[in-house]
């Protein structure tokens, strides 16, 4: 946009150039080498900064998927412990609800009656069970820690080449405007 105001101001000086003196003339050329000259340094000082843009995006793009990175760790952290609290109290809650019931026996009306010692044994297995999967959960949360922490963390931005989607279209725009920005002969 400022180089077609610049185009037409250099065709305007033209005219005027025509019927104006030698002397004007040269002051003229020069008032327009100097506004040509002006016009180079605003494109190049639009260009550093559309660069320093580009690269201020992409930072902060990647600064984004970096606190995403850290937030899903706490998350599954989070939810490691949630699950091995969930498995160790739900059978004490079972047990414990188990021996408040004010009943005889365990058993259908139709059936042989369960003995409070079969009771027993069977919340002590259920306790067993338990503890054996919190002690296989946490076997397995330290098998997942020693091989995460073994792998090689890239910079999630690059995994998912989200710099050169960038890159890419922040230079199709600026081919949009430069195409929009050829200036068309005057009729």
């Amino acid at each position: 946009m400022i180089r077609r105001v610049q185009e037409e101001k250099e065709l305007v000086c033209r005219d005027l150039m025509e019927f104006e003196e030698k002397e004007e003339q040269n002051k003229l050329e020069r008032w327009m080498k100097q506004a040509q000259m002006k016009l180079k340094r605003l494109e190049e000082d639009a260009q550093r900064v559309r660069k320093s843009l580009v690269t201020l995006l992409d930072l902060r793009q990647r600064q984004v998927n970096a606190e995403g990175v850290v937030n899903s760790e706490l998350q599954s952290k989070i939810f490691v412990v949630f699950t091995a609290a969930t498995v160790v109290f739900t059978p004490l809650s079972w047990i414990s609800s188990l021996m408040a019931l004010d009943i005889v026996d365990f058993s259908p009306p139709d059936s042989q009656p369960w003995s409070r010692n079969q009771a027993l044994a069977a919340s002590l297995v259920t306790m067993a069970a338990s503890v054996v999967l919190i002690l296989l959960c946490l076997l397995g949360w330290r098998w997942y820690e020693k091989i995460s922490s073994s792998v090689q963390h890239e910079d999630p931005s690059t995994i998912y080449g989200s710099s050169r989607l960038w890159k890419r279209a922040l230079r199709s725009i600026g081919r949009r405007k430069e195409k929009d920005a050829v200036i068309r002969p005057h009729s």
